[in-house]
C-alpha cells in the first residue's frame, strides 16, 4: 500500500480551515471584515484533488476497469467515497433541520415545522444537485454539502468518458474543456464561483465539478512528467522548487483572502493547480514529509466540512453574544473537530465489529 503524501494532507486540512473561515458569515459582526471572501476556491482544490486520485486509481485498475462494465465500475467507486463520509453529511443535515424544527426563529406551528422536514431525505442521499430541490440557502439546509452532490453526478460520468474515450480526453480535453467552462462561467456569471445558479440543463455546481476534475486528472499526467525530470533531483534542485511551492501556497491564501475580479479567479484556479503539480510530483522537499498526525489532520478535513455549517447555526443561535467573532469561530471548529474524532472512533469501531463477526 502506497504510503500518504503528508503535504497533500496537510493543504486538505488548510484548505478545510479556509473554507470554514469562509463560511463565518452565521457569527460576524458589522464591524468585522471577513477573512477569504474567495475562500470558496478551496472547494475546487478538493475537486482538482478528486479528479487526480480517480485518474490515478484508474492507471492502477486498468485492467479491473476495463474487464467489466465502465460505467458499474465507476458508479461503485464514487458510491463507495461517499458512503465514507455519508455518516458525517447525515449528522450535519440531521442537526439544521433539528435546530429549526426544535428552535424555529418564529413561533411556527407544529405542522409547519413538520413541512419543513421535506427536503431532508433529498439531502441526505446527496441529490439536490438533480434538481429535485431548489437551490437555495433556505430549501438545502446543509448548502456545503452541494460539493458531494456534484460530485456524485459529475465523477462517474468523467471516468466513464476517460476510460472509454481515452485518446480525446488525454490529448484534448482535459486540457481545453475546463477553461472554456471558467470562461462560460466568469461570462454568465461574473466569477467561477456559482454552484446554485442553473444553467438551463443542470446546476453550475456540476459544470465546476466536472471541470475541476479534469484539471485533475491534467495534474496528474503534468506531475508524472515533472517527476521524471526532477523525482529524482538532489537538494540543490529541490530546495529552489519548494520555495517556489510554499510562494505558490502563501499567494493563494492571500489571493482568497482578497477581493478578485472574475478572470483573476480562473488564474487562482491554475495557481492552485501548479501547486498541486509540484506537491504530486516528488520535485519538492515536500514529498519527504511523513508525519501520522498531518494524515490524521487530512483525515479530518471531510467531517469538519460535512458539519460545520450545522456547528455554526447553534453557535450563532447560543453563544455568539457571550463568544463575539473569533471565538465563535474558535468554537466551532473546536466542535468540529470533538465531534469528527468521536464519530470517526465509532465509525472504526462498528466496523471492525462487523469485520470481526464475518470472520467468526
Amino acid at each position: 500500500m502506497k504510503k500518504k503524501n503528508s503535504y497533500i494532507e496537510l493543504l486538505r486540512f488548510l484548505m478545510c480551515i479556509v473554507i470554514l473561515i469562509h463560511h463565518s458569515g452565521f457569527v460576524q459582526d458589522e464591524d468585522i471584515v471577513m477573512m477569504f471572501p474567495f475562500g470558496a476556491l478551496a472547494a475546487d482544490f478538493f475537486f482538482m484533488v478528486t479528479g487526480y486520485f480517480a485518474y490515478a486509481h484508474l492507471l492502477g485498475k486498468e485492467k479491473e476497469v476495463a474487464g467489466t462494465n465502465t460505467m458499474k465500475y465507476w458508479m461503485n467507486y464514487t458510491v463507495g467515497k461517499l458512503k465514507r463520509v455519508l455518516p458525517f453529511a447525515a449528522v450535519g443535515i440531521v442537526s439544521i433541520y433539528a435546530l429549526e424544527f426544535f428552535w424555529p426563529r418564529e413561533a411556527d406551528p407544529i405542522i409547519d415545522r413538520v413541512l419543513r422536514l421535506q427536503n431532508m431525505p433529498f439531502e441526505l442521499t446527496l441529490s439536490p444537485m438533480l434538481g429535485v430541490i431548489p437551490m437555495t440557502l433556505y430549501d438545502l439546509r446543509n448548502a456545503p454539502l452541494w460539493f458531494l452532490s456534484a460530485m456524485f453526478v459529475a465523477l462517474p460520468l468523467l471516468m466513464y468518458l476517460v476510460s472509454k474515450y481515452r485518446d480525446v480526453f488525454m490529448h484534448y480535453v482535459i486540457w481545453f474543456l475546463p477553461p472554456i467552462a471558467f470562461c462560460w462561467m466568469v461570462t454568465n456569471y461574473d466569477g467561477v464561483c456559482p454552484w446554485a445558479q442553473y444553467s438551463g440543463i443542470i446546476y453550475c455546481g456540476v459544470i465546476r465539478a466536472f471541470a475541476d476534475m479534469m484539471m485533475g486528472v491534467s495534474i496528474y499526467v503534468a506531475a508524472r512528467a515533472l517527476e521524471k525530470k526532477l523525482g529524482e533531483a538532489d537538494i540543490t534542485v529541490k530546495f529552489p522548487v519548494t520555495v517556489c511551492e510554499l510562494a505558490l501556497l502563501a499567494l493563494i491564501g492571500y489571493e482568497m483572502h482578497r477581493m478578485l475580479a472574475p478572470y483573476d479567479q480562473i488564474l487562482v484556479l491554475y495557481l492552485i493547480a501548479i501547486m498541486l503539480v509540484i506537491a504530486f510530483s516528488g520535485a519538492s522537499l515536500t514529498s519527504m514529509i511523513n508525519s501520522r498526525f498531518i494524515n490524521y489532520l487530512g483525515k479530518l478535513s471531510m467531517p469538519i466540512y460535512c458539519m460545520h455549517w450545522g456547528v455554526y447555526q447553534y453557535v450563532a443561535k447560543f453563544l455568539r453574544r457571550s463568544l463575539g467573532y473569533w471565538g465563535s469561530v474558535g468554537v466551532t471548529f473546536a466542535i468540529c473537530v470533538v465531534l469528527s474524532v468521536l464519530l470517526m472512533l465509532i465509525i472504526d469501531a462498528v466496523a471492525k465489529n462487523i469485520a470481526a463477526k464475518k470472520l467468526a
